[in-house]
């Protein structure tokens, strides 16, 4: 099926004069030909599709489709089994739990609707919760794991140390580019972009607090926060802002955009505690990515207690999360 799909964007369709197929990307590609496929372990060689890197996961845009089409494809079977007879409401109740918790909320809501239109509901209501648990989950993962990353930058000191910070100077602010027209994303309400972060000018000033230009020896690329962006090790990874198009000094705390999106699970400080779990999920361990199936105790500050734990002498740190 996959091998089919890509001879079709490759070699069937004709709408350039210069080239057969269509003008997709590598990662496009790569995406059609590992789609709800895992190669690893098997015999067969595929000499002709070895550029696409088989060894390897497919790119993130394609695993996220794979999971959306899972989603569309099992809730799709269940609508259509029904329209077509196949299945009965009394077997999807009985046999799919999920199913039948969501239906008697909707049986409770429209207690007087048609079978079928309830039946409907409940499927939508089915693809709602199915995605927002994949959008829940996959945070939690990304919040839980860890690994390490040869940047390349400076210490930000070094920065603020050439512009002299005036006496009542006490946090650093970072803005983020704003450009709805090449980040879409940014269009939505849902945020008060651009996204803005802050820290404490003692926080700013400390060797580990970095400005990155750069990672694995090469120039930083624009999914990883190009042309720079912050690197706050001690601390979770959204303090750690990319893209930074200004760095702004003042007497006032910044709200950041988690602050200002989620005030109740997302604080000013952000610094790696295991004490102190998100509203929604534990922090005491996390999984080094490469790593899916062991989880190790999270260490406090991110094992850089001996470099930033007196910074924050004297505060109670599950207040200043």
């Amino acid at each position: 099926h996959n091998l089919h799909a890509l001879r079709i964007v490759e070699d069937f369709e004709e709408k350039y004069a210069a080239f057969r197929g269509l003008n997709l990307t590598f990662e496009v590609r790569e995406g059609i030909i590992k789609h709800s496929r895992d190669y690893t372990g098997e015999d067969e060689p595929y000499v002709d599709i070895q550029e696409y890197r088989l060894e390897e996961y497919p790119p993130l845009e394609a695993q996220l489709i794979d999971l959306a089409d899972e989603i569309a494809y099992n809730t799709a079977d269940l609508d259509d089994g029904y329209d077509s007879g196949l299945l009965s409401l009394e077997q999807m109740v009985e046999q799919v739990d999920l199913f039948r918790t969501t239906y008697r909320q909707v049986e409770s809501q429209y207690s007087g609707a048609l079978e079928k239109l309830k039946v409907s509901e409940t499927v939508r209501q089915l693809i709602n919760i199915l995605v927002t648990s994949l959008v829940s989950e996959s945070r939690a993962v990304l919040e839980a794991g860890s690994m390490v990353v040869p940047w390349d930058g400076f210490p930000l000191r070094k920065l603020l140390d050439q512009v002299q910070p005036l006496g009542n100077a006490k946090f650093v602010k970072f803005t983020s580019f704003l450009d709805p027209e090449a980040a879409p994303g940014q269009r939505m309400g849902h945020y008060p972009w651009p996204y803005v972060e802050g820290l404490r000018l003692d926080e700013a000033m400390n060797d580990l607090t970095l400005m990155v230009g750069g990672v694995y020896g090469k120039p930083l690329p624009k999914q990883n926060g190009s042309p720079w962006r912050l690197i706050v090790p001690w601390k979770y990874g959204f303090k750690s802002i990319k893209s930074i198009v200004r760095i702004e000094l003042t007497d006032k705390m910044p709200a950041s955009l988690w602050m200002s999106a989620g005030p109740s699970e997302y604080g000013f400080y952000a610094n790696v505690n295991p004490e102190v779990d998100h509203p929604r999920w534990s922090q005491k361990r996390e999984r080094p990515l490469g790593n899916w199936f062991d989880k190790v105790d999270t260490l406090m500050f991110n094992g850089y207690s001996d470099q930033v734990g007196h910074l924050y002498q004297g505060m109670d740190l599950n207040s200043f999360y």
